[in-house]
């Protein structure tokens, strides 16, 4: 990355003063979704691919978007695919795992 687009990343991914909410956490209204506090390990070139989609999202939808609320999202899309009592379930696992 050059050093233009990593201080745009830096200042996308930087955390909001005085407490802003992102737009979609505003979008929501004032009946936020209350979260829990999940610490995970990434490697760097997981969050530069982080960053970069985020990136791309400002660029192209015009919405910012950190990292959390991307994981957020991601995680619920794959999600999406794991239901436990698809008789597919073990192979779609494996296929999300191992690759």
């Amino acid at each position: 990355m050059d050093s233009k687009t990593n201080s745009k990343v830096q200042r996308l991914v930087s955390p909001r003063r005085n407490g802003a909410k992102s737009r979609l956490e505003t979008k929501a209204g004032s009946a936020l979704p209350k979260y829990e506090k999940v610490t995970v390990y990434l490697h760097p070139s997981q969050i530069q691919d982080l960053d970069k989609t985020a990136l791309a999202i400002l660029k192209q939808i015009g919405l910012r978007v950190d990292r959390p609320e991307l994981i957020r999202s991601l995680v619920d899309h794959a999600m999406t695919g794991l239901d436990p009592a698809r008789k597919d379930f073990g192979k779609t696992v494996h296929k999300l795992l191992v690759g």
